[in-house]
């Protein structure tokens, strides 16, 4: 039998399995890191989505008359949000996004005065796909999209 050190001496210089080994230590961070960057690039999409449709919207009523900023407007403004179109036909533009998240003021809040400020917000619920099911600590965000644009009247 050998003295355990000459084996360990041994163990210390051979290098076969040594590509096995690192393979078990990168491959789990490499997997982490790309679903990662993965999530992280759909967030971002859903985010441009959503600051495309709320600065349209609000581009949309200022090209109204004052009376339909504060009228009928509005509803066709925010399904121009959700639906990329004015009827609110189709499916949404982003996955689980309804009218309900979308809210549209003015400042001042009178309708009547010029010139005023339209004010577009609105929420979009975001669920991570992947991080979210391998790490449900935080399975769902909320994003925000702003805008406002001039109104100066017609």
């Amino acid at each position: 039998m050998k003295p355990p050190l000459k084996i360990l001496a041994r163990l210390a210089i051979d290098t076969t399995g040594s590509a096995l080994v690192e393979m078990v230590i990168v491959v789990p961070l490499a997997l982490a890191i790309l679903a990662g960057a993965v999530d992280f690039g759909m967030a971002f999409a859903t985010q441009a989505t959503a600051s495309k449709s709320v600065r349209d919207a609000a581009r949309y009523l200022t090209t109204l008359p004052s009376s339909a900023v504060c009228g009928w407007g509005v509803t066709n403004a925010k399904n121009l949000v959700v639906y990329g179109n004015g009827s609110g036909s189709g499916s949404s533009l982003i996955s689980g996004w309804s009218v309900s998240n979308v809210t549209i003021t003015t400042s001042p809040a009178s309708c009547a005065s010029t010139p005023m400020t339209i004010i577009v917000n609105a929420t979009v619920p975001y669920t991570p796909i992947i991080v979210g099911s391998l790490f449900p600590i935080r399975s769902a965000f909320t994003l925000t999209a702003q805008h406002e644009e001039p109104w100066l009247g017609q």
